[in-house]
């Protein structure tokens, strides 16, 4: 999608298969980076609603699973997600949408964004929350925010997650169950 046409209704969802080599230098541009931070004056939203002041989230941060880095080549700001760094075992549910919502509110200015998911090294027991916590965070995003999501990148995906995105990912990140 490019950044010139208008934000649809509908998410992308690119599944890159585990087994090709994939170069990530194609989805971060240096040199477009610094010409649309110059261009660019950032107009933040107000998320206060979601973020609560007594909230810590240090500890999570320090793991750097979920960040905010670069821009995309249709200039959408990326959010990298990197599966085998959160502890799930250990952080439920409403703790990772809360912090969710404080990065995506703290960090994030106003325009399109993407969301990259490394899933590479991922393992259900330690370090994957699963689709039903997945699909309710998404679920309880404010409607603007998720109408500025354009594309969700899944690199390295296990068989499980191709098989799940092959026969339900278009009806889990669409709204249709």
């Amino acid at each position: 999608m490019g950044s010139s046409c208008p934000p649809s209704d509908d998410l992308s969802v690119m599944v890159l298969a585990s087994d090709l080599g994939i170069d990530a230098r194609p989805f971060l541009s240096k040199q477009q980076d610094t010409e649309i931070e110059e261009q660019e004056q950032e107009q933040w939203h107000d998320c206060a609603q979601y973020l609560s002041p007594d909230e810590d989230f240090s500890d999570l941060d320090s793991l750097q699973f979920f960040c905010l880095q670069g821009f995309d080549k249709s200039g959408n700001r990326i959010f990298r997600l990197v599966g085998k760094y959160f502890p799930a075992p250990v952080v439920g549910g409403e703790r990772l949408k809360k912090y969710i919502f404080h990065k995506i509110c703290s960090e994030l200015p106003d325009g399109p964004f993407c969301i990259v998911y490394m899933h590479t090294c991922v393992q259900k027991e330690d370090n994957y929350p699963g689709f039903t916590i997945l699909r309710w965070i998404y679920e309880e995003l404010p409607s603007r925010i998720k109408n500025r999501l354009q594309i969700m990148y899944f690199i390295h995906p296990g068989l499980w997650s191709r098989l799940a995105f092959a026969t339900v990912g278009r009806f889990f990140l669409s709204g249709g169950f």
